[in-house]
């Protein structure tokens, strides 16, 4: 019994992870849209350029300001 409690809670965590790195993306990707239809080539570029970061980067970002402000 212990060990589906284990096997489910498991389950969830991983399966919460993939849903925030989904959201992150579907989120940039709409960004990345968004940017699209700005008409001037410098302000598409500065748009298009905070839109590209990776979850992998965010993620690293958001562990390092979080650790950051734990320990103040």
């Amino acid at each position: 019994m212990m060990s589906k409690s284990i096997i489910s809670s498991a389950i969830v965590i991983l399966l919460s992870a993939c849903s925030k790195q989904q959201t992150y993306e579907n989120i940039q990707a709409d960004r990345t849209r968004d940017c699209n239809k700005i008409l001037h080539d410098s302000e598409r570029a500065e748009c298009l350029r905070g839109s590209g970061v990776l979850y992998k980067d965010y993620k690293r970002e958001r562990e390092k300001l979080l650790n950051t402000t734990s320990k103040d």
